[in-house]
Parts: structure tokens; C-alpha cells; sequence
């Protein structure tokens, strides 16, 4: 039995859930995305003691800062994108469909709780490191604050989700050994073009088919170029560690089920 017939079900329950999740998001307000709004400021709390207030309707305020933690701000298309790529990357290393559909569950745990903390580390930085720049005499003021705070949160997110896919290729590895697996290996060096897949895929590909580029022609070109820079950056300095050093942030076994 091929690895997609043997593990759809677990594919198919995944997408489901991040369509179901991606329809709930759009539309929903600060008050029903509380569970990981509340939690993400508790955890920026425990970081920065800066200190928010709860606005019904707008989302968490610090007056101090000027910062305003909005829906937008929540995290949710970043756990889609971990999520999906759990499931979509590993499901087949536990198994069994049953194994799989576990893992599947397990994946969104997972991806929630990873989600609370890079968003965490995200929204504090925003705010610190603006802070620490201008005590060297570099301010973020201006035209240039709405792409600083764009390409900062690209750089976390990305960064983050290569150090997560590295984390669950090494953890999932040694579960199938485990569960008593058997595994074929084989060689490949492209391990890490399912994080790059799915990050450019939700963040630019979804918002395409959406219209993104239809509504705001400019505004789509200039933020891909963005995206797109940045990833290319840190995949750069990636093959640059990787040659340089023997660090690898990826795979460099693709097991396969015989």
C-alpha cells in the first residue's frame, strides 16, 4: 500500500481542520479567539512585564507602548502553517493510519503551543528591538516602521519554522524507531522545502487565489518581494552554516515506509 493511501485519511482530516480553522479566523472577532490571544499575552507578560489591557472588540492594548494586540496579531496563520506541516511531513513515520490520525491530534497540540511561543518572542521583539536600536542612534520612525515590523515578524516566523521542522524531523524519527517502524533510507538534501513550501504557500499562495493581487496590485508585488527577500536571506545564510560549519536544519534522511 503506497504511503497516500495508507496515510489520506490523515492528510485529508489535517486539511479539513486548517480549512475549518482558516474560515473560522477570517471572521472572528478579538472576543472568540481569546484562547490563544490570552494566553500568547501572558506569555509576553512573563518576557517583557509589559503590562496589556483587555478591550472587548479591539483586542489587548498596551497603553505604554502603543501597541495594540488585535486578531490580526493572534498567531492563527502561523499555526496553520506548523500544523499542516506536521501533518503533512510526518504522519507517515508513525506507521499505522490509526498511529497517524494520533499524530495528526498530537500536531495540533503542537502547533498551538508553538504558535504561543514564537508569537510571544515576536511581539516583544517589535517592540525591544525598535527600543535597542535607537540607543545606537538608528530609528525605526516614519515610512520605514510598517516594513521594519513586517520583515521582523517574516525573519521570526521563518526562522522559527525551520528550527520547528528540524525539532519534529529528529522527534518523529526517533518515535517511528520507537513504534518499531520499518523504514527505508534514503539520502535527499531538500528536507527543508516543505516549511519553505508551506510558509510561502499561506502567506502569499492562499492570499493570491483570494484576490490579494486582483484588489491591490502594488501593495501584493511589494509585499512577495518582501517575503520572498527575506526568506531567500535566511535560507542563504542556512547553506552558509550548513557548508561552512556541518549544521543542518533539515533533514538529511528522508524515511520512507517500505
Amino acid at each position: 500500500m503506497s504511503v497516500y493511501k495508507r496515510y489520506g485519511l490523515c492528510y485529508l482530516m489535517g486539511a479539513l481542520g486548517a480549512l475549518w480553522l482558516k474560515a473560522y479566523y477570517s471572521g472572528a472577532r478579538s472576543e472568540e479567539l481569546l484562547w490563544i490571544l490570552a494566553p500568547t499575552i501572558g506569555w509576553v507578560r512573563m518576557l517583557s512585564g509589559m503590562i496589556f489591557e483587555y478591550l472587548p472588540g479591539i483586542g489587548y492594548v498596551s497603553h505604554l507602548h502603543h501597541l495594540v494586540i488585535a486578531p490580526s496579531c493572534s498567531g492563527v496563520q502561523f499555526l496553520l502553517i506548523v500544523f499542516l506541516m506536521l501533518v503533512f511531513s510526518f504522519s507517515h513515520r508513525m506507521g499505522t493510519t490509526r498511529k497517524g490520525m494520533i499524530w495528526t491530534f498530537y500536531a495540533a497540540v503542537l502547533a498551538y503551543l508553538y504558535t504561543i511561543l514564537v508569537n510571544g518572542i515576536r511581539i516583544t521583539l517589535s517592540v525591544y528591538v525598535p527600543e535597542w536600536l535607537q540607543k545606537i542612534n538608528i530609528f525605526i520612525e516614519g515610512s520605514i516602521q510598517e516594513p521594519f515590523h513586517t520583515i521582523l515578524g517574516i525573519m521570526v516566523y521563518f526562522v522559527f519554522l525551520l528550527s520547528g521542522y528540524w525539532l519534529a524531523d529528529r522527534a518523529t524519527e526517533k518515535i517511528s524507531k520507537l513504534l518499531f517502524v520499518e523504514q527505508k533510507r534514503t539520502k535527499t538534501h531538500y528536507g527543508f522545502l516543505s516549511p519553505v513550501f508551506w510558509y510561502l504557500f499561506m502567506v502569499l499562495g492562499v492570499p493570491f487565489l483570494n484576490g490579494a493581487y486582483v484588489k491591490n496590485h502594488n501593495g501584493f508585488i511589494k509585499y512577495a518581494y518582501l517575503v520572498l527577500g527575506v526568506c531567500a536571506l535566511i535560507l542563504g545564510i542556512w547553506w552558509l552554516l550548513r557548508y561552512s560549519f556541518g549544521v543542518s536544519f533539515v533533514n538529511s534522511r528522508n524515511l520512507r515506509i517500505k
